[in-house]
Parts: structure tokens; C-alpha cells; sequence
């Protein structure tokens, strides 16, 4: 059979493929899967190479975004929770050669996804910037569901060489 274009493609009447039926009426873990027009049609498990993105994305945040800025949010959201936290460093040439953009454009993108508080820039060094990622939920002001974000919050750690604050310099005098 002929691969069909979707302009093409006929509108068929309902309950014209049984098949097709089937598969739309499998339940998440259902792991069965259907022919229909030499294509199988059903579940798919990945196990490895994949970033959590939690659907609020899709369905809260992206439909106010434009085309462009959609796409460079969920890179934001494969780079910082495809490894786990809410931030990523990354310079702008690689944002500009995953996003496809000229720098002008990239930079148009970066200032409406500020704009819409999906990102916030916070460090700038010859490695990148650091972005911290906001979930449509946090952007709004929800508790995320489904979503566990850091409970604990660690001290700052003391970097080799960082001289201490004047009090604890003081007090250690005494």
C-alpha cells in the first residue's frame, strides 16, 4: 500500500477499522499492539535516553508561546530535567545550533521565554549561561504535580580559596 499524505488522506466513517478502534482504547500499560494498514499501532516503552517532561508543558504553557519559543522552552526542559534539576548551563551557540535561529533570533526567543517566566538567566561565563527552568506550574504560582522538586536545601558550600565574612573572621579572634 501506497504511503498517503494527510492532505489526502479520506475521511473515513466511524467504525470503519476495528483495529484502529483497539488501539485507541488500550489503557496506559497496556502493552498489546495492533496492525492496521501495515503500520502497528499500540504501546511504547522507553526505557533509556529520556527527559521527564511533565504534560503541563504541553498543555498549560506551550499554546501561549509561539512556534520558536515553544521549541527552545522544551530544549530548556530536555537540558535541565533530562538530567535531573531545574537549571542547565549552556552557551548560546549551542542553543542557536539546536534551535536552528541566527543570534538576533535567539535572542528575541530567549527574551519572551523571560518574559513568560519559563526561564531566568543567572549566570553568564566563557561556558555559558546558567538558566534556571520554570515549570508551568511554578510560573503560575501551583504546587507541581506530579513533580518532586528539591525538598532539602543544602548549605552553600565553602569554595577553596573564598575568604570568610568579616564576623566570622572577627569572632574567630576572640
Amino acid at each position: 500500500m501506497s504511503q498517503a499524505s494527510a492532505r489526502v488522506l479520506r475521511t473515513e466513517p466511524l467504525g470503519m477499522a476495528e483495529a484502529l478502534g483497539a488501539a485507541e482504547a488500550l489503557l496506559p500499560g497496556d502493552l498489546r499492539r495492533f496492525e492496521y494498514q501495515g503500520d502497528l499501532l499500540g504501546a511504547v516503552v522507553v526505557t533509556g535516553g529520556f527527559a521527564p517532561v511533565p504534560l503541563e508543558a504541553f498543555d498549560s504553557l506551550a499554546p501561549k508561546l509561539e512556534a520558536e519559543v515553544q521549541a527552545a522552552y522544551f530544549h530548556f526542559l530536555r537540558l535541565s530535567l533530562g538530567c535531573g534539576r531545574n537549571f542547565c548551563h549552556v552557551p548560546r551557540r549551542e542553543l542557536q545550533a539546536r534551535l536552528g535561529l541566527s543570534e538576533r533570533r535567539l535572542n528575541r526567543v530567549l527574551d519572551a521565554l523571560e518574559q513568560a517566566g519559563a526561564v531566568r538567566a543567572h549566570h553568564r561565563d566563557n561556558r555559558g549561561t546558567l538558566y534556571r527552568v520554570f515549570l508551568p506550574s511554578e510560573i503560575e504560582g501551583r504546587t507541581p504535580g506530579g513533580v518532586l522538586l528539591g525538598a532539602r536545601s543544602e548549605p552553600p558550600t565553602k569554595h577553596p580559596g573564598a575568604l570568610e565574612p568579616l564576623a566570622a573572621r572577627k569572632e574567630g579572634q576572640r
